[in-house]
C-alpha cells in the first residue's frame, strides 16, 4: 500500500499482462478519431452546468450530509458533463468523482478541488483534445490519482450504496412527471442506458440535466416521453438552462407545475400549460391525456 497526498491506494497501479497472452502490438502514425457519440459543447449546455452547481451549492448548505463535501459525484458523460468541470470549482468544496465514464477536462480539477477520479474510461470530446495530451503528458503524475476500475465494480449498486453519492444523467427528454428517456428519438435507438439505473437507484441524489430545446427549438421537456429509460420514481431533482426543480416530496401533478413553471423553455410553455389543464381537470393519482401528449403544438 502506498501513501499520496489526500488519497490512499491498495494495490498496484496497472495490471500486469502475461507476455503469452499478447498476440502483437500494433503501431499506428493515425491520431484516434474524434467521432465519438458525443458532441462539442454548446453555450446552452454551460448555461445546464452553471444551473446543476447552483442546485448543489444549496444543498452543500442546508444538506449536513453533503455538507462539507462529504460525497461523490458521477458527472455523467456529454458535453453537459464536460464543462460541469470549468464550474466545479464553484462548490469550494473536495470532493471524489466516481463514474462510469469521466471526461478528460476533469483532469486540472485534480489540482484544485476533485481529490480523486475512479471511472472505468476516461474519454475526450471534440474539440478538448488538449486534455488528452495532458493526460498522455502527464501520465505518471495523474496515476496518483486516477484509478481505472472494471464496469462491475463502478456500477455495482452495493458499492454506490457506501457513499452519498451524487449522479447526473443527461437525458434526449424528460416529461411532466419526471420520467426520462434517455435512449430513443422516435422509433430510433441513439444510445444505450448503459450504467444510469445501476447508480440512479442506488444514490443519495439523482439530478437529470439536459437543454430546455433541442438546436432546432423542438421542447425537451414534454407531456409524456416516448420510452421511459429512469422512472420519474427514481428522478430527484431536474435541471435546464432555464432552472431547477426539486421533486422530491412532491405528487405527480405537483411536479409537472414545477418542472413548467422552472424547467421548460419560455417558446414552449402555453402548449405545457394547455397539456396540463386537460389533465388537472381528470380525476386520477397520475392523470394523462394520450392523444393530447402527442400532439405537437
Amino acid at each position: 500500500m502506498k501513501s499520496y497526498p489526500d488519497t490512499i491506494r491498495i494495490g498496484e497501479k496497472g495490471l500486469r499482462i502475461p507476455m503469452r497472452k499478447i498476440k502483437a502490438i500494433v503501431l499506428s502514425e493515425y491520431d484516434d478519431s474524434e467521432k465519438i457519440h458525443y458532441s462539442k459543447g454548446e453555450e446552452i449546455d454551460l448555461k445546464v452546468a452553471e444551473k446543476i452547481i447552483d442546485f448543489l451549492s444549496k444543498e452543500i448548505r442546508e444538506d449536513e450530509n453533503l455538507r462539507g463535501g462529504k460525497f461523490t459525484l458521477q458527472p455523467g458523460a456529454g458535453p453537459i458533463a464536460s464543462l460541469m468541470s470549468r464550474k466545479i470549482r464553484d462548490l469550494e468544496v473536495k470532493i471524489g468523482i466516481w463514474g462510469e465514464v469521466a471526461p478528460t477536462s476533469w483532469l486540472p480539477t485534480l489540482s484544485e478541488n476533485v481529490e480523486g477520479i475512479s471511472s472505468a474510461v476516461l474519454y475526450t470530446l471534440p474539440r478538448e483534445r488538449k486534455f488528452r495530451d495532458i493526460l498522455l503528458n502527464e501520465l505518471e503524475e495523474f496515476k496518483k490519482r486516477i484509478v481505472i476500475r472494471p464496469y462491475e465494480v463502478m456500477n455495482n449498486p452495493q458499492i454506490i450504496l457506501r457513499f452519498n453519492h451524487v449522479v447526473i444523467q443527461q437525458a434526449i427528454e424528460v416529461d411532466l412527471y419526471g420520467n426520462a428517456n434517455i435512449t430513443h428519438i422516435g422509433d430510433n435507438l441513439y444510445g444505450g442506458v448503459g450504467g444510469s439505473g445501476d447508480h440512479t437507484r442506488p444514490s443519495y441524489l439523482t439530478i437529470i440535466a439536459l437543454p430546455s430545446i433541442t438546436s432546432s427549438g423542438i421542447s425537451r421537456i414534454v407531456p409524456l416521453t416516448t420510452h421511459v429509460s429512469l422512472p420519474g420514481q427514481d428522478v430527484d431533482v431536474v435541471v435546464t438552462e432555464q432552472g431547477w426543480t426539486d421533486l422530491r416530496l412532491l405528487s405527480p401533478t405537483e411536479r409537472a407545475r414545477e418542472i413548467i413553471e422552472k424547467c421548460s423553455n419560455p417558446k414552449h410553455k402555453d402548449w405545457l400549460w394547455d397539456y396540463y389543464n386537460s389533465i388537472i381537470k381528470q380525476r386520477g393519482h397520475y392523470p394523462i391525456n394520450i392523444e393530447k401528449a402527442f400532439t405537437r403544438y
